[in-house]
This record gives structure tokens, C-alpha cells and sequence, in this order.
């Protein structure tokens, strides 16, 4: 195998603990060869133990697999030819070893490395294949959900990814920034009609959600569809009328629909009816500032400072 050309360097190996195990069962290996064993010199892809019988680790190495599930030497050979194919550059042989051991493993930090190594060679649909494999051993855990949520974008999945991202909202304690998250995912995938039905689909079931209203609307925008958008602003702000963030979506829709007009006086209507709100007034302000009323856009911001002599923003804006 001839080693990596790439730059990019290939990702750090597994934990210490499993390392410690395949150190111990390769020095077990490395014991029992005879002087008459010198074809193991095949290459590594061409060769594959044909026992399955399991491997015990070296005293007081702690074992990789769950406590269900013992170490076979196919496993460890597939771990192992991964890491050592990866490290020489070749890829292709490390990426199908990771997927292998990653079936057959139960504990999910190899799955979890089979996503690392098929990511870092872009094969991706391998890579999600893995990340599914991870979410089925650890099904609590975010980072393995996230990870098959980008991965199933990334191969245009909306299916896979809807479920995910419910998923994550029906376990959140926060689904302001939840439903943030589900925007910012789905603004990334290249059909962006598609991306706007599939947060769609969770706007279904979180009727109730004012977040997953204005998920819709920023979708809505991104695709260009400026009359949904303004609609799902609309239900988001029937839900909770004195949204600051609701309100400034609204006003920034009827920007890009040419109605600069009427965004001013709703944020201007706002202002008035929640005068403490500092992020109303300042929006106001720029508002003010974008039609050129130098005046009305400084007395915004003065407002703001007074209120909140630290909003950088306002202080900035003031200044220019």
C-alpha cells in the first residue's frame, strides 16, 4: 500500500481501550504463527481469518464490546485492516473494514468511526449507512442522530432526516432552538421546494409551535416562495402576537416582497405598542436608516442605548 498524498490528514484512531485490545489480540496472533506461514503476506483485502471464534483481551484490558457480545477475530481483524489500510492511504479497504466491524460490533464507538473514516473519504452513502448503524446502538445519543441528519441530507434523504430532527424536538427542552436547528439543516439541502415541505411535514405535527411556523417562513424565503412565507409568519404571530423575532420576520418578508412601506409602519406600530422591546426598536431603527431618515433611525437608536447601554449593535449603528 503506498501512503496518504493528501494534506488532509486522516482522522485520530480509535480510544486507548480499544487500541489496548488489538495490540493484546495481535500479539496473541503474532504467537501462534509458524515458520510455514510466511503467505500471510497476502494483501490485506485478499485475506480474512475464517475462524469466528472469540478472542479473550489481555488480562486487565478493559473489552471494546458490550458485555453480551464477545470479540471475534473476524472483528478485530476488520478494525485493525481499517486503521492500518487508513493510515497507508488506502481508503476504499478501510472504509468497507470500519462498515464491517461496525455491523457486527455492538458497542457504537465503532460505528461511530466507521462514520468518521467513510465521511473523511467522502463516501458517503457508506457513511450513512454507518451512522444509521450508530443511532441503532446508541439511540440517545444527539451527536449520532445529527450526524445521520446530515448524512441523510447529504444523500437527499428528507425522509430520514424529517424523522431524525422529530426525533430531536420531541426530546428538546428548548424548541426555539431546535426548530433553529431544523432551519439552518434544511436550508443547506439543494431543492430548496423540497426542504420546504419537509419542515412542512413537522409543522403538521407541531401545529401548536410558533418555532416550527417560523422554521416555514424563513424555508418559505430561502425558496422564494414569499407569499407562504408571509403566511406561516402570520400563524406564528396568531400563536404569540408580541413575538419580537415574529415580527421582525414579518417585516423582513414585506422587505423582499417591495414593501418597505408597510414593514415600517408594522415595525413602527410595534415599537409602540412594546416599547421596551430593544430589539423591535432597533429593527425600527434599521428600517428608519434604510429609507434614508437619518433622524427618526438616530432616535431609535439612542432609545436602545439608554435602554441597554451595552447593545453593541445599537452603539455601532449610532456611531456610524
Amino acid at each position: 500500500m503506498s501512503r496518504m498524498t493528501t494534506s488532509k490528514r486522516y482522522p485520530a484512531g480509535l480510544p486507548a481501550r480499544v487500541a489496548m485490545v488489538l495490540l493484546a489480540t495481535t500479539m496473541l496472533g503474532a504467537c501462534a504463527v509458524t515458520g510455514d506461514q510466511k503467505a500471510a503476506a497476502v494483501k490485506p483485502e485478499e485475506a480474512r481469518p475464517a475462524a469466528a471464534t472469540p478472542v479473550a483481551p489481555a488480562a486487565g484490558a478493559p473489552a471494546v464490546q458490550s458485555a453480551s457480545q464477545s470479540l471475534t477475530r473476524d472483528m478485530v481483524y476488520d478494525i485493525l485492516l481499517g486503521e492500518i489500510a487508513g493510515q497507508r492511504g488506502e481508503m476504499g479497504v478501510s472504509v468497507m473494514r470500519y462498515l464491517q466491524a461496525a455491523n457486527e460490533a455492538q458497542d457504537p464507538r465503532v460505528a461511530e468511526r466507521a462514520v468518521q473514516i467513510a465521511s473523511f473519504a467522502k463516501q458517503y452513502d457508506i457513511a450513512l449507512k454507518a451512522a444509521k448503524r450508530w443511532v441503532e446502538l446508541d439511540s440517545d445519543n444527539m451527536e449520532a442522530r445529527k450526524s445521520l441528519t446530515a448524512l441523510a441530507l447529504q444523500q437527499g434523504d428528507l425522509d430520514e432526516v424529517v424523522a431524525q430532527l422529530d426525533y430531536m424536538l420531541q426530546h428538546s427542552t428548548d424548541p426555539e432552538e431546535t426548530f433553529r436547528m431544523v432551519t439552518v439543516v434544511l436550508a443547506r439541502h439543494g431543492d430548496k421546494e423540497a426542504a420546504m415541505n419537509a419542515v412542512q411535514t413537522l409543522v403538521d405535527r407541531y401545529p401548536d409551535n410558533q418555532y416550527a411556523w417560523m422554521s416555514l417562513s424563513r424555508l418559505a424565503v430561502v425558496a422564494e416562495r414569499l407569499d407562504r412565507a408571509l403566511a406561516a409568519v402570520d400563524s406564528a404571530l396568531a400563536l404569540q402576537p408580541d413575538s419580537a423575532n415574529a415580527i421582525i420576520l414579518k417585516a423582513q418578508v414585506m422587505v423582499r416582497q417591495e414593501r418597505n412601506a408597510d414593514a415600517t409602519g408594522l415595525l413602527a406600530s410595534a415599537t409602540e405598542k412594546y416599547p421596551a422591546d430593544t430589539a423591535l426598536r432597533f429593527a425600527y431603527g434599521r428600517m428608519l436608516l434604510d429609507g434614508e431618515d437619518l433622524e427618526g433611525a438616530k432616535k431609535q437608536f439612542r432609545d436602545v442605548v439608554k435602554r441597554d447601554p451595552e447593545h453593541a449593535d445599537a452603539l455601532y449603528s449610532l456611531a456610524l
